[in-house]
């Protein structure tokens, strides 16, 4: 979906730059949200939705683990059954284990995506407010040689601007009291 996306928005950027001659920027997308505050809000974000069941999965663990110090105490007629609890115990929470992470994996996906759009809207404004066009670079991905040189790279401007959205506006400083 990510790649439609930056190929629709290229082709209508060069569609634009080829109409209207103008000045071409390029931007990191990937690094201008790596080094935004956008990369803690969903980290926080993806923390909340699944710290109960990270919590859940360390009470199993812990669960498990006394099941297996318990195994040494117990008499040779119990460490059969207990053998075979330990042993179905392990393999739940492996599976429990392996759906958390392809749980968390497939939210890290979709909200990254979604950032990164909201960051590739970010670009394209700075791009506007400097009267730009505007190339995506994804990934670190150079443009092809011998354009570098006639390419500004916005990536920090970007930056700064998902910065500046990020911030609480500065709140009105209150009246100073009256003295009676």
């Amino acid at each position: 979906m990510w790649s439609m996306l930056v190929a629709l928005w290229m082709a209508a950027t060069i569609e634009t730059a080829q109409a209207e001659p103008a000045s071409v920027a390029v931007v990191d997308v990937e690094q201008a949200f790596q080094r935004s505050p956008l990369v803690l809000a969903m980290a926080a974000q993806l923390n909340t939705r699944f710290e109960s069941r990270k919590r859940e999965l360390g009470a199993r663990m812990r669960r498990l683990a006394e099941l297996r110090n318990l195994q040494a105490r117990v008499s040779d007629s119990d460490l059969a059954k207990l053998s075979d609890q330990v042993r179905e115990e392990s393999r739940a929470l492996g599976l429990a284990l392996e759906r958390y992470r392809l749980d968390l994996e497939a939210a890290q996906k979709s909200e990254g995506e979604l950032l990164l759009e909201r960051v590739a809207q970010v670009a394209a404004g700075v791009a506007r407010e400097k009267g730009l066009t505007l190339i995506v670079k994804r990934n670190g991905v150079p443009p092809a040689s011998g354009q570098e040189g006639e390419l500004l790279d916005i990536t920090d401007d970007v930056t700064r601007a998902l910065v500046r959205q990020a911030q609480p506006a500065a709140p009105r400083s209150a009246p100073a009291p009256s003295r009676p």
